[in-house]
Parts: structure tokens; sequence; C-alpha cells
């Protein structure tokens, strides 16, 4: 593959670490600059976003987009990842959970919530990953975060002293399923793990257009890799986009702060075009002050 920018749709499956497929992307490919765009936990599967080249450059984009995923709780077990591949803490039979339990506490989670992540998450600690100092024994002290569970629909049930949920939620970034579990758990008086986990979605890419490890495998075989990539602009449809003259472009590309005025956007993040369509960089548009300001510059050479 040539060195060119823009995002990769990759299915993830299931038994692989999402930095391990990352490095295997960029072995077979020979993509010096990659990385992905969201950690899908070990077992879990579905969508990862793998940014290449100038892209790279995009991963706090990243965060405005919304993911979807399609899962099973399992309740009355609690384990000390909040997943079933952990190991078991305590079990309580919970056949007094009822289907009608959950729907009428599942609202509690859709809207604006704090979570706490489960212990065993990339969430760092004074440098350390948590889950480093929980696999060492040391004590893991996390903080809630407020994430936002835009949709919470259930799927099926199936009774039982072990009773399963299957779910789909729709999400903000940073959401973690195995809380979700865990608390819903907790709520209905019991215990919930996570047992099952698909990323169906993470904003326009979406699971039934991924691409997986023997699909790759045959693209590089047949040297079809123009294939894989999604333009840095294609991608990013989802933010306003601004075409900048060549003098305002040259101050903005230095880093400068310019002033700008546009006629409808109130504000937030845009994407920045040369006149010739060329996707040159990331700002941030402040209406009130009429200002522009660069957050990250492009490479324009190295942009499909």
């Amino acid at each position: 593959m040539n060195e060119k920018s823009g995002i990769m749709n990759v299915f993830k499956p299931p038994g692989i670490t999402s930095f391990g497929l990352l490095s295997f992307i960029k072995k077979l490919f020979k993509i010096k600059k990659a990385g992905h765009g969201g950690i899908l936990d070990f077992m879990a599967q579905g969508v990862l976003p793998i940014l290449v080249g100038e892209a790279t450059k995009l991963t706090t984009l990243l965060f405005l987009l919304p993911k979807e995923y399609e899962g099973e709780i399992t309740f009355g077990i609690k384990t000390d990842t909040d997943d079933i591949w952990g190991n078991v803490v305590e079990k309580k039979p919970s056949s007094f959970i009822k289907i009608n339990d959950i729907e009428n506490i599942k609202d509690v989670f859709v809207g604006a919530i704090n979570q706490m992540p489960p212990k065993y998450s990339a969430k760092r600690i004074s440098g350390k990953r948590a889950y480093e100092l929980a696999k060492r024994g040391e004590n893991v002290v996390l903080k809630e975060r407020e994430v936002n569970i835009h949709q919470f629909d259930v799927l099926d049930y199936t009774d039982g002293d072990f009773p399963k949920l299957r779910f789909k939620i729709l999400c903000s970034s940073g959401t973690y399923m195995r809380s979700v579990a865990r608390d819903l758990g907790e709520k209905l008086g019991s215990f919930g793990t996570l047992s099952f986990l698909v990323r169906t979605a993470v904003g326009k890419l979406e699971i039934k257009d991924s691409f997986h490890i023997d699909n790759m495998i045959e693209i590089y075989e047949k040297n079809l890799d123009n294939d894989l990539i999604i333009p840095i602009g294609d991608f990013l449809d989802f933010i306003p986009k601004i075409v900048l003259p060549s003098k305002r472009l040259y101050l903005f590309r230095t880093g400068n702060t310019i002033k700008y005025e546009h006629p409808y956007l109130k504000g937030g993040f845009v994407l920045i075009f040369d006149t010739n369509e060329n996707a040159v960089g990331i700002g941030r548009y402040f209406e009130e002050k009429r200002e522009l300001k660069p957050i990250r510059i492009l490479k324009v050479d190295d942009i499909t």
C-alpha cells in the first residue's frame, strides 16, 4: 500500500487485542503510520476504525461520533472484570428478575449519566493502565465520568436462575458496556456481567461494510488496497466544511488564529479545505469572537 491517508473500516474478531489487529494490518500493507480509533476488549468484536497516515491526527474527532453495540448481559454472576471472561467473584440465582423489571428500569440509563469505568480497563492512573494495576493486585481508584446513552433497546430475554438479556445501545464514545451490565444488575438487586459484545457501528462506519482479516489478505494479494481507504473528507462529512483562499489558508496552516465570519455556523469543529478541494486541517470556529483556530494541520500531499 502506498502511503495514503484515510480511515479503514475493519472488523475485529474476538480473541485478539485492538493493538494486535492494528499491528497485523500495518505489517500486511507495510503502513508506517497508523492507529486505531477506540479500543475493543479482547473478547469483543465488531467495528474498529483504523486511521492511516495524516488521519491519525483525527483521533480526538472520533470521540464526537456515536457508537452502537449489541450484546448480552447475564444476571446473577459477578466477576472481577465485569465480563464473563473474568474470575467469578460471587453468584446469586436471579430468577426473580423479569423482563418487565428491566423495561421499567432501563430508562434510568438513558441520557447523560455518571458511569464508573471497570477496574480492568485502559483508563490511566498516574500514567499506568488501570488493568495493569489490577492484574498486579494493586488498589485501583477510578473516577466517575459523564457519558451519554442515546438509546437502550431490549432485543430478547431468557428467564432462569441466571437470566440473559440481549440489548442494543447507541451511546457516546467512552461508554463502557461492562459498566452498564454491572450497574443494571445492581439496580435489579443482583449482579450483571457482560457475556457477549459486538460493536455494530462507529458513526457512519457500519459492521456490514467492515473488512475482515481474510478480506484484507485477499485485497493485499490482488493489490486492490484502494478499496480499503475512506478519504478524510468523506469520513468527516458529519462536521461543517470551510474552503479558505490561499492567503488565509497560509495563516491557518502556519498555526495562526484568523478572523473569519460564517453566515450560519454557531461554533464548533470544522473541516478546512483548500480551493482544490483537499482537506488540509481541522479548525474550531468561535462565533462570538468570529475566529477560526487551527486544531490539527494535515499534509496535503498525503491526503487521498
